[in-house]
């Protein structure tokens, strides 16, 4: 979703400093390194995270239009993101 219907707004590199995870490692993976207890906090923060960014989220140029158009053809439509489904469900609204 973030870069294609969205803009993107995650600044990764702020994001894993936050959360205290490696720089060279994707957020998901190092969270899955981590002790049990240790990956359960790093999930909230990263939950907050990403819901303070879905909130301030905006439609990429565009992306209002071509959705419109999709359904007006009568054609499937579908997300697919690594993002829990609050996150998607607040970059949607």
């Amino acid at each position: 979703m973030d870069g294609t219907l969205t803009v993107a707004v995650h600044d990764f590199p702020a994001i894993k400093k936050e959360l205290g995870t490696p720089q060279d490692l994707d957020i998901l993976h190092a969270i899955s390194l981590m002790d049990k207890e240790e990956a359960k906090k790093a999930h909230e923060k990263l939950q907050e995270i990403e819901f303070r960014l879905a909130s301030i989220s905006k439609p990429s140029p565009g992306t209002i239009q071509l959705l419109d158009t999709l359904q007006a053809n009568g054609c499937y439509l579908g997300i697919l993101t690594r993002n829990s489904l609050i996150n998607t469900l607040e970059t949607l609204r």
